[in-house]
């Protein structure tokens, strides 16, 4: 993994993209605000990190984003205008989407009004409904993969991991290799088949759902039926919907994308009305920011893990090196531990989080792994469950 930051650069593709700011940073592919000059319109531009770019599988990864959103034309779908490479990195032109994510506006805004929560669920599900009749299945719908237009309209994005049901290929679908973001993976996925369809979205969905309306992270949510209480603050319209969608056997979920988004419509008119001022999805456009170098308070050297984007290579059902984990926005970074098998901090603008404290996230263990949930912290800033990873064993 790369401690690289984001390159600063001016232009892509021969001067046609003209780079105005950074909009987002992982640990393996930047997003810039570009202008094209040929157009003449805003777009956003993300551009593969060169060290990654020469290894084969996380470049087809990248190209196979690319080709996805390309073929999947919907309005509930972030659109890609381009692809090409440049100076040996590839880059992917996407439809320029200003207000954020879903994560974002919890993140300023606490829960979304139940309304509001089924309204923006419904779009989704109408989008992954679209993937799914064209063989694509996501596997990694959660709040950071919606973004939000100026008119509050939702946008499924990061199609990075998706599945093309077409595609056999073991370097895509490869069993025991774990793909997602764990809080809102289904069972099935969680454990590495091959088989997942549509209904491991609808879980994801579900999971988001119960999301949106807490603030709290759907740990194990399969698990609501035994234990009411973990839909604690979900009103009574959604609960049965939610545990529906979260049904640890897939047979037993909505068998489509569509019923669930079906089911949602059917009590929508009996949820209360999105109160009285209450801020509007997409509101808040976000302004680019210039690239920053990563900052370590460690002194250890330090590679970065872009979670959702490197979980073939850091993932819980494969113990890894023992690790301290400092954690920044966009993205963690670990070093190795200076002696003991056990990671020893989190640390956030040099505020340690003791090993052991929750930090609200909730309790998760896989495989000799030890951690702390995912939780919505000042440390996690959409690129998954950051603390599951802590503590891990070597």
């Amino acid at each position: 993994m790369s401690d690289a930051p984001a390159p600063n650069l001016e232009s892509i593709a021969a001067g046609r993209y003209e780079v105005r700011g950074l909009l987002g940073q992982g640990g393996m592919a930047a997003v810039y605000l570009a202008y094209d000059k040929r157009l003449r319109v805003e777009c956003a531009v993300k551009v593969l990190s060169p060290e990654f770019a020469a290894k084969p599988e996380l470049r087809r990864r990248f190209e196979t984003e690319a080709s996805t959103m390309a073929r999947l034309r919907h309005f509930h779908i972030a659109a890609v205008y381009d692809v090409g490479d440049d100076d040996g990195s590839p880059y992917l032109v996407m439809e320029l989407v200003p207000g954020g994510s879903l994560n974002d506006y919890v993140e300023d805004n606490g829960p979304l009004p139940p309304r509001m929560a089924a309204e923006v669920c419904i779009s989704v599900l109408t989008a992954l409904q679209v993937a799914h009749d064209n063989g694509v299945i996501h596997r990694d719908i959660k709040p950071h993969n919606v973004l939000l237009g100026r008119d509050g309209s939702a946008k499924v994005t990061d199609f990075g991991i998706a599945r093309v049901q077409s595609d056999e290929s073991p370097s895509m679908t490869r069993t025991g290799s774990v793909m997602g973001t764990w809080a809102y993976m289904a069972p099935e996925q969680r454990a590495g088949s091959r088989g997942i369809d549509g209904r491991a979205d609808v879980y994801s969905t579900g999971a988001m759902l119960m999301d949106l309306l807490t603030d709290q992270a759907p740990a194990d949510l399969f698990m609501c039926e035994m234990h009411p209480k973990m839909l604690d603050g979900v009103p009574d319209l959604l609960r049965p919907i939610i545990q529906r969608a979260v049904r640890y056997l897939p047979a037993e979920r909505y068998a489509t994308a569509r019923d669930m988004g079906l089911a949602l419509s059917a009590v929508l008119a009996e949820l209360p009305t999105i109160p009285e001022g209450h801020p509007p999805l997409g509101a808040k456009v976000r302004a680019p920011t210039a690239p920053t170098a990563p900052s370590s308070s460690s002194g250890l050297p330090a590679a970065t893990y872009a979670l959702d984007e490197a979980l073939d290579e850091l993932s819980p059902m494969t113990a890894v090196p023992a690790q301290t984990v400092l954690a920044r926005p966009a993205s963690f970074t670990v070093a190795p531990s200076e002696g003991g098998a056990e990671a020893k901090q989190l640390v956030d603008g040099g505020a340690g989080i003791a090993r052991g404290q929750r930090c609200g996230g909730v309790a998760t263990g896989a495989a000799g792994l030890e951690g702390w949930g995912r939780g919505r912290c000042a440390w996690d800033r959409g690129d998954g469950c950051v603390a599951t990873w802590v503590g891990a064993h070597g």
